[in-house]
C-alpha cells in the first residue's frame, strides 16, 4: 500500500503473490517508480497523475475512515494479513503520520509495517517478537495502550523483566541490539516497535 506521504527510498518490488493498493496520491509515487497497482482507493484529493487503471474505488471526502485505513480494511477482507505501508509518514501534516500510527493499533492482529525514511514501525499485541543475531542499530518500544503489562526485553543493551510501560512516559526509546538473539514480549496491551529497516527481514513474529 502506497499513500501520498513521503517515500524516501524505492518501494520493494511486489511479487506475483502481492496485491498493490495505490492510496490516493500514492498513485503518483507508483507511477514514478514504474509499479502498476491492482487497485486505486481514495477520495482523489491528492492525486496529480491521470488515472488510467480500470479498478478504482472512489471514496467520499466526508467519511470516518482515512483512505489508508479504508484500504487496510479492504485488503483484510481479501484475506491478506501482512501489509507494507509506504507513504504514510512525513508530508505537510503530522496528523496523517499520527493517524497511521493509530491505524496500527486499530488493527492489532494484522501485521502492518509502517515505513519511514530509515525505520519501520509495527505493533505487538499480547505476544512476542524475536530478533536474530544479525540485527543491528537502535530500536524503540513504546506503549500505545494506557498500560502494557508483563513486558520483557531480553538480549538487548537495556533489558526489562515483567515491566509495565505506559503511553505517557517514553521509557523504551533508543534501546540497542548487541549481536545476540533477542526478544520482546508483552502479556497484555499494545506496543509500538520501531527498528531500522534493514532488520525487518531478521525478525520472527
Amino acid at each position: 500500500m502506497v499513500g501520498a506521504g513521503d517515500c524516501y527510498q524505492p518501494i520493494l518490488l511486489p511479487t506475483d503473490k502481492d496485491y498493490v493498493i495505490a492510496v490516493d496520491g500514492g498513485y503518483d509515487t507508483l507511477q514514478s517508480q514504474g509499479i502498476k497497482p491492482d487497485i486505486i482507493i481514495g477520495d482523489f484529493d491528492s492525486v496529480q497523475s491521470v488515472v488510467t487503471e480500470e479498478k478504482v474505488i472512489k471514496l467520499k471526502p466526508e467519511k470516518d475512515d482515512t483512505d489508508m485505513l479504508y484500504s487496510v480494511n479492504y485488503g483484510a477482507k481479501l484475506g491478506y494479513t501482512t501489509f507494507y505501508l509506504y507513504g504514510g509518514t512525513g508530508g505537510n501534516r503530522i496528523s496523517h503520520t499520527i493517524a497511521n500510527l493509530q491505524l496500527l493499533a486499530h488493527n492489532p492482529f494484522l501485521h502492518c509495517f509502517l515505513f519511514d525514511r530509515d525505520e519501520v514501525t509495527f505493533l505487538l499485541a499480547n505476544g512476542q517478537v524475536t530478533f536474530m543475531e544479525e540485527c543491528k542499530g537502535y530500536l524503540s518500544v513504546l506503549s500505545v495502550s494506557d498500560e502494557s503489562t508483563g513486558v520483557w526485553e531480553k538480549g538487548l543493551k537495556y533489558e526489562l523483566e515483567n515491566a509495565t510501560l505506559t503511553n505517557n512516559y517514553p521509557l523504551g526509546v533508543s534501546n540497542e541490539f548487541i549481536g545476540k538473539k533477542s526478544f520482546i514480549s508483552i502479556k497484555k496491551g499494545m506496543l509500538l516497535i520501531s527498528i531500522e529497516k534493514e532488520n525487518l527481514s531478521k525478525i520472527i513474529l
